[in-house]
């Protein structure tokens, strides 16, 4: 391989590499996109709401990663009912954790 060939394939390889973050960065946007979409319909019109736009809105769903008054931070996991399996506080079943006093 010349050195002009071998030039030219870091060139593309370069190039590669950005469109593949450029892409990822799009993906986490389109994911963040749908979440907004998916948690207002879900608050607007719950009835429209498909077995698979439900499916897939609790299957996104995350436990706040912020402190729990009621088991000191412990991490807890979600089970396939969309609920905390080692918490029954509801910091952790709809992610509230900052105080009632914060606008």
């Amino acid at each position: 391989m010349t050195s002009d060939e071998t030039a030219a394939a870091a060139q593309l390889m370069q190039e590669r590499d950005m469109w593949k973050q450029r892409a990822e960065g799009l993906m986490k946007q389109m994911l963040a996109i749908q979440a907004k979409v998916d948690a207002l319909m879900l608050e607007y019109s719950p009835d429209e709401m498909t077995a698979e736009n439900s499916n897939e809105w609790a299957k996104n769903q995350v436990v706040s990663e912020n402190d729990c008054p009621s088991c000191d931070g412990t991490q807890m996991t979600i089970n396939s009912a969309g609920e905390p399996d080692d918490c029954s506080d509801p910091c952790h079943r709809y992610g509230y954790l900052e105080s009632d006093n914060e606008v």
